[in-house]
């Protein structure tokens, strides 16, 4: 039977307090940390309390007696630096990966009528023999709210006021509206297997890999937009890829590896770019944090 939860909210001083009462060595000032705790979600910060705390023989779990305050801050700060530095550049694949995408289908399968529903298959309902489940419903109803005026963006609504007909704007004028996520579902749904085909090559991918890297670029890009946990997340699913073995370990499932795709993608989209020398100085300026990036990186980047 559950029981009935009846933990009450801790103000700030309750949180200090409650934290020395589980052998958490606090190396600042009182008043400093009970300001951080002000303006930092308690329920988050304990996320990166995990690693340093164990259970007693009563089952309460305390910290180890080695783990101080900052220790615990170094990872919680790295973190929030590294999801604002992956987020920018997971900005680049995004665009990239929109304009191209609109490029193949619009050249050759959409223009207007880009919301028809043959447009789209779900291959997981067709593989189960049943009658497929049809991704446009889900983006309608957003196409629905911009035009009734919930939603403005200029060019869509330029659109509107000139034109009549087709009601609904053409896919290139709609495209930056939709999520990163929506777009990569609709790569995946789309009942044109070769345009995936077409859109993977300019990437030098096939296409069950290239959904693979996107859907995990999502995930990556929705981590850092609502601040979770992310530097030591494990067991990505991400595809290999021959031409980026070598770099790679037998796991394949930690955020190095997801570095890895992102630092390949980069490559193709603007050779030119600083991501391994940011991830560089960010991992520099944190010696202590323990990542899951091997410590002969830089070798195996070059």
């Amino acid at each position: 039977m559950a029981t009935k939860f009846t933990f009450p909210i801790l103000t700030a001083e309750q949180q200090y307090d409650n934290l020395l009462s589980k052998w958490l060595t606090m190396d600042q000032e009182k008043e400093k940390i009970i300001t951080f705790l002000t303006h930092h979600s308690y329920f988050k910060i304990m996320l990166y309390f995990r690693p340093y705390r164990n259970a007693d023989a009563e089952g309460n779990r305390k910290f180890n007696e080695w783990t101080n305050r900052s220790r615990i801050i170094q990872d919680f700060d790295f973190d929030h630096n590294l999801r604002v530095l992956l987020f920018s550049y997971t900005i680049y694949i995004e665009n990239s990966f929109k304009n191209i995408f609109c490029q193949h289908t619009c050249q050759k399968l959409w223009n207007t009528r880009w919301e028809d529903k043959n447009n789209f298959n779900d291959p997981e309902a067709l593989a189960e023999g049943n009658a497929p489940k049809v991704f446009i419903e889900s983006i309608l109803p957003i196409l629905t709210g911009i035009l009734s005026g919930f939603s403005k963006y200029e060019h869509v609504q330029k659109y509107i006021d000139k034109h009549q007909d087709p009601k609904n704007p053409p896919f290139w004028n709609m495209i930056e509206v939709f999520t990163f996520g929506q777009v990569v579902k609709m790569y995946r749904y789309l009942a044109d297997i070769q345009i995936q085909k077409d859109v993977a090559k300019q990437y030098n991918l096939d296409e069950r890999k290239m959904w693979s890297w996107m859907k995990t670029l999502v995930d990556v890009r929705n981590i850092c937009c609502h601040h979770n946990k992310l530097f030591d997340k494990r067991n990505w699913k991400i595809a290999r890829v021959r031409e980026i073995e070598p770099i790679l370990d037998q796991k394949y499932d930690t955020l190095y590896h997801v570095c890895c795709i992102m630092h390949n993608l980069l490559w193709k989209i603007k050779a030119e770019n600083w991501f391994i020398n940011d991830i560089e100085s960010l991992l520099e300026r944190y010696p202590n944090v323990d990542t899951t990036f091997p410590n002969n990186r830089k070798s195996l980047w070059k």
